[in-house]
Formats: structure tokens, sequence, C-alpha cells
């Protein structure tokens, strides 16, 4: 009888261990920052620690490159917010982001929203700075643009200010095919001014919604400026949702099928890894289109392919170059959401189901 005993609490403290670790699991969640409150830069410790326990990190803690003299990423924090590169090193050099620490957001449904300022200073006149804000791994990727060029899923609208064509421009991009989906002509955007950007993201409907309030003061956002909606359902597959590799047509294609084959086909015996029929890069298969890939597409046919999101990174990153200015940064999750594993048992609930399962067993034993 004591060691059924035993055995029983046993069972329900591993059952309840389990339960507790669920219950601190990660998930996307709401919070907001002025982000002038830091002091120091992106290269110091203590500035990392304290953007760190906000709720942020940053794409690069490097600073000056003392080899070649060509960038600084370093983000500068004063009374004003987080200031992103500088007059010395124009456009890309100067680049960096800054990521929420959280980085399964495509699994919730949110509104997030930021400030920034720039100027007509840097860069020369007429010349702005450029501006990112958006959902992904927050990367700096080629020309130093958020994950354009690189394997994971990620969408960012960056405003095209001061051309007498001025565009709230929008992207997506995955696994290495990148896509400006619009480029919508808005009212011509003035240099030197502040605005607040807002993205307001459909976990159900995968979609993403880009707006601005112009020559914001402060207050409610209200948009001045919305761009077409971004359909982010199509992007379906990353290097780690889908078995190592690649598909053939991740913007239109669902499934593993004869177009796939065709693909692998026209391509085997290719040592370059970017090409879609890579789906096996591993072993004696890395970099090369073989036999390998074909047995993965065969084993998979007519198989779903699996999102990219959740499982590729999904931060809300920001950032930009010449001296742009971010401050007052907030994300709303919506009610009752939660991460892709499922809601999380408050602590009472968490009890209840404890003491339900060694009521359960007490049952059995007793039948």
């Amino acid at each position: 009888m004591k060691l059924h005993r035993m055995r029983i609490f046993c069972v329900a403290g591993a059952f309840s261990l389990t339960l507790l670790q669920a219950a601190v699991a990660p998930a996307a969640s709401s919070f907001s920052n002025s982000l002038t409150g830091f002091t120091g830069n992106s290269t110091l410790p203590a500035t990392q620690a304290a953007v760190g326990a906000a709720g942020f990190n940053f794409f690069s803690t490097d600073g000056l490159d003392l080899e070649n003299f060509d960038k600084d990423p370093t983000v500068r924090f004063d009374s004003t917010g987080a200031r992103f590169g500088g007059p010395e090193f124009a456009g890309d050099g100067g680049r960096n982001y800054m990521r929420t620490v959280d980085s399964d957001y495509a699994t919730v449904s949110f509104v997030a929203e930021i400030t920034y300022t720039e100027s007509d200073t840097v860069g020369g006149p007429g010349v702005g700075e450029q501006v990112f804000f958006g959902m992904g791994a927050g990367d700096a990727a080629l020309f130093r643009v958020p994950d354009w060029g690189s394997d994971f899923s990620s969408t960012f609208v960056t405003p095209e200010n001061g051309a007498s064509d001025g565009n709230l421009t929008t992207f997506k991009s995955a696994d290495d095919v990148n896509t400006w989906v619009n480029n919508p002509p808005q009212p011509e955007l003035a240099l030197g001014g502040t605005h607040r950007l807002q993205m307001s993201y459909d976990k159900d409907a995968k979609t993403m919604t880009y707006s601005i309030d112009f020559d914001y003061t402060g207050g409610a956002f209200a948009a001045d400026h919305t761009a077409p909606v971004v359909d982010l359902s199509s992007i379906t597959c990353g290097l780690t949702s889908c078995g190592g590799g690649r598909q053939a047509d991740p913007f239109s294609a669902h499934h593993f099928d004869a177009s796939d084959f065709t693909d692998w086909r026209d391509a085997k015996d290719l040592t370059i890894n970017w090409l879609w029929p890579n789906w096996d890069n591993t072993g004696l298969s890395q970099n090369l289109i073989d036999e390998a890939d074909r047995d993965f597409w065969a084993a998979n046919f007519g198989q779903l392919v699996s999102p990219a999101w959740p499982v590729d990174p999904s931060r809300i990153f920001f950032g930009g170059d010449d001296g742009v200015v971010f401050k007052d940064f907030s994300v709303i999750v919506a009610a009752g959401a939660g991460s892709a594993a499922g809601a999380v048992p408050e602590p009472a609930t968490l009890m209840l189901l404890v003491l339900g399962a060694l009521a359960t067993l007490g049952v059995r034993r007793r039948g």
C-alpha cells in the first residue's frame, strides 16, 4: 500500500512538474518602453543588461570597425530616445536593430507602435534617414536591411520620406525569397519631422497592416495613411521547418508535389545550397542537390509544408541609420491570445489539475 501511494505521488509530482514547466514557458507579451530612460550605448555591458531587462536586445553590440573604418552600428541613448547611426557612416554602415526578447509574436494577434524622428541634416540636403519597423529575426542582412536575403521569414515597413512620390513601402521574405509587396503613393512626408508607425498583426488571417501618423505630437494613434494589407499566409517554408531544407516556391506552393520533383531534377548535381530543391542539407548532402534531396521529397510527397512561423523567430524589431531616433515603443497582445503551445493555466487552475490527477489515481486504485 505504501509503495502504491509512493508511486501515486511520484506520478502526480511528475505531472505537476510538467504543468509548472508549461506555466513558465515564454510567450509573446504586451509591454511598453519610452526608450528614453537608458544611458550609454549598445557596446557597453551595463547598457546591454538594462536593455535586456526591459525586454529588448540588439542585433549587433559591435562598435566602430577599427580595421576598415567603414561602419559603426552603435546605438546611442539619451533623453530623446535610441539613436541609430550618425553622420560619420551614412547609409547601411550605421544600421542596427533593436528586437524584442520575446520571439514568438507570430503566434498571437497584436498591435505595435513606435515613434521616430528624423532630420534633414544627416546625409546631405533632401536625404532622409532609413527607418525599419517589422516582425521577424531582425538581423542586419544584405545591405544591412533587416532579414533581406536571409533564410528567415520576415516583414517590415519602411517609409520612403522626402521624395516627391513618398511611399509607405512594405516587404515580406521567406527562405531567401524577397518581395517588396507594395509601394503605394502617400502624401509627401517632409524631412525633419516626428511620426508614429503602427503595425497590426492578425494571427488567424496571417496578415499585417502598416499605418503612419504624420507629424505625431502624442496621444492616441490616428492613421494618416495605411498601406495595403500584407498577406503573410503564403510564407510557409523556412530552413528549420521543412526538414532542414527548402521548397520550390514558398509564396505559392503549400504541398510537396510534382513541380518540386521537376525543380529537383533540373538542379540535380549542382553544388549551390540556396536552390529550392536542397531539402536535405546535412552530411554528404550538404551544399549538394543529390539523391538525398529526392528521397526527402518522396517521403513528404503530398504533405502540407510546415509553416515557418512559429518555428522561425518572430521578434518585433526597429532600427535605421543616419541618426534616426526612436522612442515610445508599445505592443499590445490581443486579449486571450496565447503562444503556439496554447494558453497557460493560472496557478489556481494548475493546483486543481494536480489535485484532479491525484483523485483520478485514487479512484482507479479503488476500482
